[in-house]
């Protein structure tokens, strides 16, 4: 009897100990590396080209206003316990010594805008060579699919695609580059 009972306890304990508890979850700290790559163009006082549109029309726009930009794309907060449990995490070794991917997918019933991360790093380094971004916004009638990558120390690149009733209304290409 006690070899059935403590057989039992030990299966208890084993399943409890598996279960995944979103806080132990540790997430690339993509904003802290956004707010980070932001502060070195601040610090440096780059400019910062915007580059829209096929006929490459392009101006200059401030540090300001790009922080609001690039802060508003990339905003997810996995600080926030309910978005830890929103996304799952994959780990993707190409073998090759040139690239890590770590991608995070947000699950279906998930609200969040965010949809799909992907964190590119050289094998020994810290720091990002590029991270690329799905996200979805709706607004009134109208769905913005956006495509989005951050080259780390040179651009922001962000295409659009606008719809309404299932139509695509129009794309759009925005470049930052700096």
């Amino acid at each position: 009897m006690n070899r059935i009972l403590f057989s039992w306890l030990f299966f208890v304990a084993s399943f409890i100990s598996c279960k995944e508890d979103s806080n132990n979850k540790n997430y690339y700290p993509v904003q802290a590396w956004i707010a980070a790559e932001l502060k070195n163009i601040d610090s440096l006082n780059l400019s910062i080209t915007h580059i829209s549109g096929d006929q490459h029309d392009s101006v200059g726009i401030s540090g300001k206003d790009f922080k609001q930009i690039a802060l508003g794309l990339f905003s997810v907060d996995f600080t926030n316990e309910n978005t830890r449990d929103e996304f799952a995490e994959e780990v993707l070794d190409e073998g090759d010594n040139t690239n890590i991917s770590i991608l995070y997918f947000a699950d279906e019933k998930s609200k969040q805008p965010l949809k799909k991360i992907q964190v590119n790093i050289k094998p020994g380094q810290s720091s990002p060579k590029s991270i690329y971004a799905e996200r979805t916004d709706i607004t009134d009638k109208t769905i913005i699919s956006r495509k989005i990558i951050w080259e780390s120390g040179h651009s922001l690149t962000v295409a659009s695609a606008y719809y309404q009733n299932k139509q695509l209304i129009r794309e759009a290409k925005e470049k930052f580059e700096w």
